[in-house]
C-alpha cells in the first residue's frame, strides 16, 4: 500500500490545504491519506481556533481519509521538537510510506542537505553556532547565519526560501527522518498563494493568518465570504456546528492570571520553556500588565520572540514541566471508510497502540504523562469556551464520514 502522511494543524481547513490533497491524488494515487493534526493548542502556543473535532470533520469531509491528533506537549514545542513527534507518529502507524508536506522552497536536493547538516552539526558549523547564540542571537536566526557563514554553497536565494515557515518545518521533518532512520519518502509540495503570515485576503489561496482574522470579524462573515478561500465541504462544517464556537488566546487570560499570582520564581523555573532568568523577570511583572498582549511586550526579548512566549504562558497554564519519553499511543480524532482501512492495517503495524475509544484504552496509556496533559487540554479550552462538561476525551467517539 501506498499510503501518504501529512503533518497539519488546519486552523482551519482552506483552499490552500485542499490544492494539496488534491495534487497528491492526482499526481501519486495513494491508497490512502493519513494526517497527524495538532488538537487544541497548536504550535505557535495559541489556541486552535476551533476544537479538534469539528477540524477533524472538516478534514475528512474535504478528502483525508484517517486523522491522527498529535499529543499536546509535542504541538505545543519548537519546531524542532514539534516535526519530531509529528514524524516519528506517523513511522509508528506501520502503515505510512510516504511523507508529504507544503514548503516555499521545493528543492528536495537543498532541504535535504541542510536538514543533514543540522543533524549531525559539524565542528566548524557548530563553533560558528555557539559564537552567535553567545551573542544574544535567537536560534533560529544563529542557525541560519551559521550555515550561511560555514556553507557559502547556499546561495542567497535558497537561504531566503528556506527560512519561511512552511521550508523550516520542511527541513525539520526531514532531519527527524534522518536522525532516526526513518524510510519515509519525501513529497515536497510546493506552497501556493499568500505567505503563511499573510493579514490580507488575497485570491482563493488566502493564510490561514487571514482566515481567521476574517472568521473573528464584526460582524461574522457570510458563507459566501468564507466559501472564496475555503472548501465549501469545510464551510459546511463550520455553519453547521456554529462560526461562534471560534476561540482565541484571550479566552484563557483570567487563567493564565491565576497560575501566574500563583507562582514564584522558582516555580517558574520549573515550567517548561522557562530558563535563563525568564522567571524572575516573570515573577516580578506577574501583576503588572494591563492585558496578554502587553505581558508579551514586556516579556519579548532577542531570545523570547512572541510565539515562543505564546508557548511558556500554555505551558505555565498546564504546569507544563519537561518530559523526556515519547508518547506510548497513537490517537484516533476520525476516519472515512478508507481510513477504516488503514486503522485495521495499523492494528497488526503500529508499533503504539491505538487509541479509538478512550474509556476501553489500558491503564499505562491512561497514565501516560502526554495523554494526562491532551485531556487537561480539551477540559480547559472548552471552560474557557465556556462549557462547563469536563471529559469530552471520554465521551467524545471518533468522527466517521461515509
Amino acid at each position: 500500500m501506498k499510503i501518504i502522511g501529512i503533518v497539519v494543524e488546519y486552523n482551519p481547513f482552506h483552499n490552500g490545504h485542499l490544492y494539496q490533497i488534491q495534487l497528491l491524488r492526482e499526481r501519486f494515487n495513494p491508497d490512502g491519506i493519513v494526517v497527524i493534526m495538532s488538537g487544541h493548542f497548536v504550535q505557535r502556543g495559541q489556541p486552535a481556533i476551533f476544537d479538534k473535532w469539528l477540524r477533524t470533520e472538516m478534514a475528512l469531509a474535504c478528502g483525508v481519509d484517517l486523522v491522527l491528533e498529535l499529543p499536546f506537549y509535542e504541538a505545543t514545542s519548537s519546531a524542532e521538537g514539534f516535526a519530531e513527534g509529528a514524524v516519528s507518529a506517523l513511522a509508528a502507524t506501520g502503515i505510512v510510506t510516504h511523507l508529504a508536506f507544503g514548503t516555499e522552497c521545493d528543492d528536495l536536493k537543498v532541504l535535504t542537505e541542510i536538514a543533514r547538516i543540522y543533524a549531525e552539526e559539524p565542528p566548524h558549523f557548530k563553533a560558528r553556532l555557539i559564537e552567535l547564540l553567545k551573542s544574544g542571537l535567537p536560534f533560529a536566526t544563529a542557525r541560519e547565519k551559521a550555515l550561511q557563514d560555514t556553507f557559502p554553497q547556499f546561495g542567497d536565494e535558497a537561504l531566503s526560501a528556506v527560512r519561511k515557515s512552511n521550508a523550516i518545518l520542511a527541513i525539520e521533518y526531514l532531519k527527524a527522518c534522518y536522525r532516526h532512520k526513518l524510510t519515509l519518502t519525501p513529497l515536497p509540495i510546493k506552497r501556493v498563494g499568500s505567505d503563511y503570515h499573510n493579514p490580507d485576503i488575497q485570491g482563493n489561496f488566502a493564510s490561514a493568518t487571514a482566515i481567521r482574522s476574517l472568521i473573528k470579524a464584526t460582524p461574522s462573515p457570510s458563507k459566501e465570504q468564507l466559501a472564496a478561500v475555503m472548501p465549501a465541504a469545510a464551510v459546511d462544517c463550520m455553519m453547521a456546528h456554529g462560526i461562534n464556537r471560534q476561540m482565541d488566546m484571550g479566552a484563557f487570560e483570567p487563567y493564565i492570571r491565576y497560575r501566574l499570582a500563583l507562582s514564584d520564581a522558582n516555580t517558574l523555573a520549573g515550567i517548561r520553556g522557562i530558563n535563563e532568568g525568564l522567571e524572575y523577570k516573570l515573577a516580578a511583572i506577574s501583576r503588572q500588565f494591563t492585558d496578554l498582549s502587553d505581558l508579551i511586550r514586556q516579556l519579548k526579548s532577542k531570545r523570547y520572540a512572541e510565539t515562543r512566549l505564546n508557548r511558556i504562558l500554555i505551558n505555565l497554564l498546564l504546569d507544563v514541566h519537561p518530559l523526556s519519553a515519547a508518547p506510548t499511543y497513537l490517537r484516533v480524532l476520525g476516519f472515512t471508510e478508507t481510513g477504516q482501512t488503514c486503522l485495521r492495517e495499523m492494528k497488526s503495524k503500529a508499533s503504539r497502540p491505538i487509541v479509538t475509544t478512550l474509556s476501553k484504552s489500558p491503564a499505562e496509556v491512561l497514565n501516560d504523562p502526554h495523554m494526562k496533559l491532551d485531556l487537561l487540554a480539551t477540559d480547559l479550552y472548552h471552560m474557557a469556551a465556556g462549557q462547563t462538561k469536563s471529559g469530552m476525551d471520554f465521551t467524545k467517539p471518533p468522527i466517521q464520514v461515509k
